[in-house]
């Protein structure tokens, strides 16, 4: 944690330094909900037949919660983003006759952008790019449960945690609604420098709040 705050004051002094344009935005504020998708390549995969044929259930786990941001424009083009999202979800792999696996997952993030935007800021509907670092961290469990005529037989499979820096890609697009009001859909890509992929849609309102 100590690297992503140290890593996000350099990032944050290099580009004041290299954009000195300034802007009329003193900061932009970001609610919405986002769905987070996490490869766990280190998982235990539960596999089925099917006609003959053996299908895996994949290493992909999905959690949702909220999200909310802040933005700081350095010029009409650029922008740097914070944000945090708590996500946490259960669901069933794989279910055959009596017996069923499923998961639960819970963390949370917190990635640091800075972003660009393609089309000039006074449009309506904008897109931008973007690229950073995020901090992940979450908890996985896998759970097998099967049916016996004398009662339900539950077992935890496996316990993962992760903790770790990942590198982040950012597109998004903004709809402005009213002045100063925008509905805005971010899609963050991340990998970490061990190879572990992740990725977080995120639909929120933006209010934008500038100098008078």
């Amino acid at each position: 944690m100590k690297r992503l705050i140290i890593v996000s004051t350099i990032f944050i002094f290099t580009t004041k330094l290299s954009f000195g344009q300034k802007s009329n935005d003193i900061f932009s504020l970001r609610i919405g909900y986002s769905s987070t998708n996490i490869v766990f390549k280190e998982v235990f995969e539960p596999s089925f037949q099917f006609f003959g044929n053996t299908f895996n259930s994949g290493k992909t786990f999905v959690g949702d919660g909220p999200e909310v941001g802040v933005s700081k424009s350095v010029n009409d083009k650029l922008f740097i983003d914070l944000s945090v999202s708590s996500f946490s979800g259960k669901d069933t792999k794989t279910k055959v006759n009596n017996n069923e696996n499923y998961y639960t997952l819970k963390g949370f993030q917190i990635p640091l952008t800075i972003n660009y935007l393609l089309r000039d800021s006074a449009k309506k509907f904008r897109i931008n790019i973007g690229a950073g670092l995020q901090f992940l961290n979450g908890h996985l469990q896998q759970f097998e449960s099967i049916s016996t005529t004398s009662g339900q037989i539950t077992n935890q499979i496996s316990e993962i945690d992760i903790s770790e820096i990942q590198l982040a890609f950012r597109p998004g697009v903004q709809l402005r609604i009213i002045s100063n009001l925008f509905v805005s859909f971010i899609v963050k890509v991340s990998i970490s420098t061990h190879g572990r992929y992740s990725d977080n849609p995120c639909l929120s309102l933006k209010y934008t709040f500038n100098k008078k």
